[in-house]
């Protein structure tokens, strides 16, 4: 009996929360939580079939096609504040092992987006994911390193998830709740009109 699609993304679901903030965790991991979660763990008695393999394939491909989408609005918005003098940097809730982030990275132009390598943050390589506090405090030590008078209230942190803008803004950067996928084209740069924009931005990828 082979794995039913809605297991399949339970396991994956579960295997993604549990690596994102986990260095230890590469593909073999992944796929054996997933695969666990799922009600098939490797090495059970009952081996995988082979539509149990195609469902994996399946879901893999799928994930590797959902991240490579980029929004080309965000992303002109961010370049445009590079070209200006503001510093970008990207705090992202993802996994580096499977190459996941990478590949999205890649695609989308992220890392030539990012004003310095070091203000790339990705949950897995820091073991902390958003919301947790550690996770800005992180982003905003490597930002001190390059910019040793930026203050917190010049920072503005645009996310697709309330519950992480209002960690950032706790912290005393602003905020700006922004889903690409719902937007109007131009609403992301007249929300940070509307706070004057800040010295520094930052974007996310989840």
């Amino acid at each position: 009996m082979g794995i039913e699609p809605e297991d399949a993304k339970r396991g994956m679901s579960a295997a993604w929360a549990l690596s994102r903030s986990n260095s230890n965790m590469d593909a073999i991991r992944f796929w054996s939580t997933a695969l666990a979660e799922a009600g098939r763990p490797l090495g059970s008695d009952d081996p995988l079939t082979p539509d149990d393999a195609a469902t994996v394939d399946a879901c893999e491909r799928h994930i590797a096609e959902t991240l490579r989408v980029s929004y080309e609005d965000t992303l002109a918005t961010a370049k445009r504040l590079k070209t200006q003098g503001v510093t970008v940097g990207i705090i992202s809730n993802h996994i580096t092992s499977p190459p996941w982030f990478q590949e999205c990275a890649a695609s989308a132009g992220l890392y030539e987006l990012a004003s310095d390598p070091s203000l790339v943050v990705v949950s897995q390589e820091v073991e902390v994911a958003k919301p947790d506090a550690r996770i800005y405090e992180i982003f905003f030590d490597r930002l001190r390193h390059r910019e040793p008078d930026v203050q917190l209230a010049e920072l503005v942190f645009v996310d697709d998830k309330e519950k992480n803008v209002v960690a950032a803004q706790a912290l005393g950067w602003q905020g700006i709740c922004y889903n690409a996928t719902t937007a109007a084209t131009g609403e992301l740069a007249r929300g940070l009109a509307a706070l004057g924009m800040g010295a520094v931005a930052g974007t996310t990828a989840e």
